[in-house]
């Protein structure tokens, strides 16, 4: 049995009057500060323990909470209603099964933000010896996360919103956004792109679109969705069946048939005396004069010009043609 320690009188110890040190220090009563230590005859705090502190229940902190190293033998940290977990050196924000460096989940709403009266940013760095580097990845599932399913066609994979403050609510003024064309398997998935722009209302319009096939798309009549006035783009133009409409030599030719905003266009390539179709989304051109169901881009050497053939059997009212200058040589 130990010796016992002379700490006070009987009397100063139960009224208080006096420090009370249990076992050098096992149990520190501060009658001046009145404050309690344990393993620690100098406590700065109404409780203050030095040393591994082994607590089977629950902890509950009115205030708040400090620490330079916090130890669950759960893995669990509770603060308030929300729970953080600790799994494989992972953390789960709302996860009992963090399976990222920092996983969050919140059945309606997981929004993660970062505020500030300065700089503001959200950095992503890689160092290593290779060419690769930090990635942003925007995943898009049906189902739910504990039992996750394949999308479907026409659902949207995942969009960036740029939004500017109006003064009472954040509006966006521009969007990409990019859409599942169409899915057949796990390994037969298409996309596309469109970007969107806000000419000064309270929503975005679909301004461009990229499809599976790497196409270019407008989206309205081509004047207002290429921007091309400032290089020669014409009036709508009706074009019979069977009739022609000749260019003015040159290079670089975008033709462009619009029903509404139904589009089919074509990205040409007039060289002297021959025509290359770069980009056909809908198959809609030749190159080769009297082809079938066509609209034909060709060189008519007789009179020295490109011409465009309506062979699609019908009158097409609403054709845009621009013609761009060729880039000079390097």
């Amino acid at each position: 049995m130990p010796a016992s320690r002379d700490i006070g009188s009987l009397g100063d110890a139960i009224s208080g009057t006096a420090n009370v040190n249990f076992d050098s220090g096992l149990l520190f009563f501060d009658s001046v500060n009145n404050r309690v230590g344990i393993g620690n005859t100098a406590p700065d705090a109404k409780l203050q323990i030095t040393g591994t502190a082994n607590v089977s229940g629950n902890v509950i902190i009115g205030g708040g909470l400090t620490s330079a190293n916090l130890t669950s033998s759960t893995n669990t940290v509770t603060i308030g209603t929300s729970s953080y977990f600790v799994a494989n050196g992972n953390v789960g924000v709302g996860t009992s099964s963090p399976g990222l460096t920092l996983d969050v989940y919140n059945a309606t709403s997981s929004i993660i933000r970062a505020l500030g009266d300065s700089t503001v940013q959200i950095n992503a760095a890689r160092y290593s010896t290779d060419t690769s580097a930090a990635s942003l990845v925007i995943r898009k599932f049906r189902g739910t996360v504990a039992s996750p399913s394949a999308v479907a066609s026409g659902d949207t994979a995942g969009s960036i919103t740029f939004q500017a403050y109006g003064g009472t609510n954040n509006r966006a003024v521009a969007q990409i956004i990019s859409s599942v064309d169409t899915y057949v398997s796990d390994t037969n998935i298409s996309g596309s792109l469109a970007f969107y722009t806000n000419i000064g209302s309270t929503g975005t319009t679909k301004r461009l679109r990229i499809d599976s096939s790497g196409n270019i798309y407008p989206t309205t009549t081509p004047s207002s969705a290429w921007g091309l006035a400032g290089f020669g783009y014409s009036a709508p133009i009706s074009l019979a069946n069977d009739a022609t409409y000749d260019f003015a030599a040159g290079s670089g030719l975008i033709i462009i048939i619009s029903a509404g905003n139904t589009v089919a266009g074509a990205m040409l390539f007039a060289a002297v005396g021959s025509v290359a179709i770069i980009s056909d989304p809908q198959s809609e051109f030749s190159s080769v004069v009297n082809t079938a169901n066509k609209f034909n881009v060709y060189y008519e050497s007789a009179v020295g010009k490109y011409r465009l053939q309506n062979k699609q059997g019908a009158t097409e009212s609403l054709i845009y043609i621009a013609t761009l200058a060729a880039r000079p040589a390097a």
